[in-house]
């Protein structure tokens, strides 16, 4: 059986060669954080439940997630670490969001640089991925006091994660400035790129048996 050879046939090798550069060009005009289902690019109704299965716009919409957690990642590698996320097949990225960090003192907020979390919202967004997000109070997630700020002990009398006045009044003060940042990010699908995705839903507080 003679051998195949590019010297024999020219022809079909110059075709395969300008295929492949017309398939470079083509690839790289292609927006591929936005190549989102049509269905999905005008969505309304939000993430519910039918049965045993997740709902998305009037369609089974099942959750592949993967967590990272931005305020253990540098800023300068987000992209990167959502990207690998991404391609491992995943479309939803989970994190906690630490009390501790964001109100370091009674009624001083920090929002700014590595815990910039409308930032890391938006770039997964516009990267392709929907979010859960994990507000707490309490986190857990191997952080001291779980997440909850140190200056709560301040109070003689503060019981962690009840009911106790002290305890309930400082978490009221925290999730009012958090959810004026979280709210408008809620309609991220319609207010961003065509085609960029945002939040499936709130998870409640990490472990409540512990």
């Amino acid at each position: 059986m003679p051998k195949w050879s590019l010297r024999r046939r020219p022809g079909r090798t110059l075709g395969l060669l300008l295929l492949l550069v017309l398939s470079f060009l083509v690839l790289r005009r292609l927006n591929w954080s936005t190549l989102v289902p049509l269905w999905l690019q005008h969505q309304r109704l939000g993430l519910r439940t039918k049965g045993p299965d997740f709902i998305l716009e009037d369609s089974i919409f099942q959750i592949l997630g993967g967590s990272i957690h931005y305020f253990r990642v540098p800023r300068e590698y987000w992209r990167d670490r959502l990207l690998k996320l991404k391609a491992c097949g995943l479309n939803t990225l989970t994190t906690y969001v630490p009390w501790n960090l964001h109100e370091p003192e009674r009624g001083k907020f920090d929002f700014s640089g590595n815990l910039d979390l409308e930032a890391f919202i938006q770039l997964a967004a516009k990267i392709g991925l929907w979010v859960i997000l994990r507000p707490g109070p309490y986190i857990c997630s191997e952080i001291d006091l779980g997440g909850l700020p140190s200056w709560l002990l301040q109070d003689p009398d503060m019981k962690l994660r009840t009911t106790y006045h002290g305890f309930t009044k400082a978490v009221d003060l925290y999730f009012d400035h958090l959810m004026s940042r979280v709210v408008p990010l809620q309609a991220l699908l319609n207010m961003k790129e065509p085609g960029s995705l945002g939040f499936l839903s709130l998870a409640c507080p990490s472990t409540w048996s512990s």
